[in-house]
């Protein structure tokens, strides 16, 4: 379910350290450099993703696990239409790595988040 932690359940109970790892905040406005904010952004959210290269995908489902979100998301690009599959992870105070894979083909790019 979209937004729903798997800790999320009545009772269940992890370390407070592993809900925080788990829970971070991978929704927002970031790009690969702090110049790129005026021009290169990528609005990532719950529901829909548009990339600064005109890639806008909407979000089929989000994992949530101890330390990183995997999302599948349905993309169109110039037309063209593709699957892919996104695992986030935290990297520092504000900023996100992304694991990018579409058919074969995995791409990482490390984001910060913009002001």
């Amino acid at each position: 379910t979209v937004g729903a932690a798997p800790w999320a359940a009545e009772g269940a109970a992890l370390p407070e350290e592993e809900i925080e790892a788990g829970d971070f905040a991978w929704t927002g406005r970031f790009a690969a450099t702090p110049e790129l904010c005026t021009g290169g952004v990528w609005d990532i959210g719950e529901t829909r993703i548009v990339t600064d290269g005109h890639t806008a995908c909407d979000v089929k489902s989000v994992t949530r696990d101890a330390g990183r979100v995997t999302l599948a998301l349905a993309c169109t690009a110039e037309g063209t239409r593709s699957n892919e599959l996104w695992v986030l992870t935290r990297n520092g105070e504000d900023g996100v790595s992304v694991a990018r894979t579409a058919g074969t083909e995995t791409v990482d790019v490390d984001l910060l988040r913009c002001g």
